[in-house]
C-alpha cells in the first residue's frame, strides 16, 4: 500500500464538497421527505389491505372450526343446561370461580 493520493479520487471528493444553495437544499428535501412519507402511506395502506382481504378469506374456515370446537367441548352438557341457568347452578358455579380465583392467587405469590 502507497502513500500516494489517487488525483481522480482526490477530484471526485472536491466535487462532492461543493455546497448547495441553501433554498435548493432544504427544498429538495423537504420534497424528498413529502414523497418518502406518500409512499410509506401507499405501502401502509397496501398492507391493511392485503390483511383485511386474507382475513375475509380465513374467516369462513375459522369460523366453521369454532363451532366445531364449542360442539366438541359441549357436547356432554346437555344434561346440565337446566342445572346451569338455575339460581342452583349459578350459586355453584359462584363457588367454583371463587375457588379457581383463591388457587390462581395462590399460585402467583
Amino acid at each position: 500500500m502507497s502513500d500516494e493520493i489517487d488525483p481522480e479520487l482526490t477530484r471526485l471528493f472536491v466535487a462532492a464538497d461543493e455546497a448547495l444553495p441553501p433554498e435548493q437544499f432544504v427544498a429538495e428535501a423537504v420534497q424528498r421527505i413529502r414523497r418518502n412519507r406518500r409512499l410509506s402511506m401507499v405501502r401502509r395502506l397496501c398492507v391493511v389491505s392485503a390483511v383485511v382481504v386474507a382475513a375475509a378469506g380465513v374467516a369462513p374456515f375459522v369460523a366453521d372450526f369454532s363451532v366445531d370446537v364449542v360442539r366438541y367441548s359441549g357436547g356432554g352438557i346437555e344434561g346440565f343446561a337446566d342445572l346451569l341457568v338455575s339460581p342452583i347452578g349459578a350459586a355453584a358455579s359462584m363457588v367454583v370461580g371463587f375457588i379457581i380465583l383463591r388457587r390462581v392467587r395462590a399460585t402467583r405469590r
